[in-house]
């Protein structure tokens, strides 16, 4: 356990236990003999019980301050996050790096050994460039359809005339003889 930063509750449970073997003259309880069955449980259980204690204690600790749980919390999402990029940047290179090759590979073997995935996604960049011009063309030609549009009279009224007089009255229309009634009115 060296280099390794220690609750102090533990600590000093270290410093009382090295405290009794210095008085023991640095031998095990019992005079240098190994520890019978019985001892070593109940050195198990003395060091499992000062763990669980300084574990409760720093729990106490963490919970019992705001400032350091929103700390903590904010640390390991941060860690979290960092992770996840790093991850996700690495495995995304990888597949896209073993897709390029399998496509490569796969082109080649069907004899198109000019056709490359960078080639591929430059056309298609380039037909989608075009089609996005052919569509703005296509919206300024609607645009001006439109402001002409407004411009015009509206369906059933008279223009005027193209000097700026009054146009002259249109003549009644005509009924059509193939609809006249049949009783010859």
């Amino acid at each position: 356990m060296m280099g390794r930063m220690k609750h102090p509750s533990k600590r000093r449970a270290d410093t009382s236990e090295s405290a009794e073997r210095k008085q023991q003259g640095g031998r095990r309880p019992g005079g240098g003999k190994a520890l019978s069955t019985e001892e070593q449980i109940e050195e198990i259980h003395r060091r499992v019980v000062v763990r669980t204690t300084a574990d409760v204690q720093g729990l106490t600790d963490l919970l019992s301050s705001r400032r350091k749980l929103m700390w903590s919390n904010f640390l390991a999402g941060l860690a979290r996050g960092v992770g996840f990029f790093l991850g996700v940047s690495i495995v995304g290179g990888v597949v896209l790096g073993v897709a390029a090759l399998t496509f490569d590979h796969a082109f080649a073997a069907l004899g198109l050994k000019d056709v490359t995935l960078k080639r591929a996604v430059t056309s298609a960049y380039e037909k989608y460039v075009e089609i996005q011009d052919l569509i703005g063309d296509a919206q300024k030609n609607i645009d001006k359809a439109r402001a002409q549009m407004k411009t015009l009279p509206p369906p059933g009224s008279v223009a005027p005339a193209p000097d700026g007089s009054a146009p002259a009255p249109s003549p009644a229309p005509m009924p059509d003889p193939a609809h006249a009634p049949e009783d010859g009115r």
